[in-house]
């Protein structure tokens, strides 16, 4: 309910206008169009313009060294092995991301059992 109430404050008392925010807007919208473009337009653009939007999600900046060197491990695979590679390595690595859940969860428990109510960061932190 608390949102609705958000809703009907900011509609009933609106903001003035900012320049300075258009401007970034203006700025956003055009790298979002450039990448789309890139994206559409050249088969081979690595960059994807869904980066571009979570961006600025604090988890994915907390996570990009990691997002970056499985970029980087597909992209050598890709290059150096072919699909055939790729195929052979997938296993390893959703095995990798399985392993990791399997911490995760075996974390949470012991949290649970030991740590009743305060836990810990392990995902992200």
């Amino acid at each position: 309910m608390r949102s609705f109430d958000d809703a009907l404050t900011k509609i009933k008392t609106p903001a003035d206008f900012h320049a300075q925010k258009l401007g970034f807007f203006g700025i956003g919208a055009a790298a979002m169009t450039v990448l789309t473009f890139m994206q559409y337009r050249f088969p081979w653009w690595p960059l994807h313009p869904v980066g571009l939007a979570i961006s600025a999600i604090w988890m994915v900046r907390n996570q990009a060294p990691a997002i970056f060197v499985s970029w980087a491990a597909k992209s050598l695979i890709m290059r150096f092995g072919g699909i055939e590679l790729y195929r052979k390595a997938a296993p390893f690595f959703i095995g990798l991301i399985l392993g990791h859940f399997f911490g995760v969860g075996i974390s949470f428990i012991v949290d649970m059992i030991f740590f009743p109510g305060n836990g810990h960061p392990i995902l992200h932190g």
